[in-house]
């Protein structure tokens, strides 16, 4: 998982570090990427499917600009909130499916408890 600071705005000079440090490594695990809101979806999308990576974000704030696998980092939702309810779960849960295969990976201070009930709920 690759994430940029929310400074890292849509510059050709951005674009071009993106392309040249992707294109510098190898990897054979899936490779996803988190971009700042500021990048537009289809620059996003463009970005992603010239280098082979999968578009992260949270589901509860915005869509994926990628298809087929999804990679939802969960950052905490509402902030106030330091666990999901099991509403959230289940809508998670509901975003997942809409998704050939899913990743979905918790932080914060219940990360692993919120993970626990998630597993729980997919299991139901």
């Amino acid at each position: 998982m690759f994430s940029t600071p929310p400074t890292f705005g849509p510059t050709d000079k951005n674009r071009l570090a993106l392309y040249r440090f992707f294109e510098s490594i190898s990897a054979s695990a899936v490779r996803a990427i988190e971009l700042p809101r500021s990048w537009a979806t289809h620059v996003t999308e463009k970005i992603c499917e010239d280098l082979r990576l999968v578009h992260a974000v949270d589901p509860f704030e915005r869509e994926p600009a990628t298809y087929g696998l999804a990679y939802f980092r969960l950052t905490g939702r509402p902030r106030d909130r330091t666990r999901y309810s099991v509403e959230d779960l289940a809508r998670l849960r509901e975003i997942c499916r809409e998704y050939d295969d899913a990743f979905a990976m918790f932080q914060g201070r219940s990360a692993v408890n919120d993970a626990l009930r998630f597993s729980s709920i997919l299991r139901a």
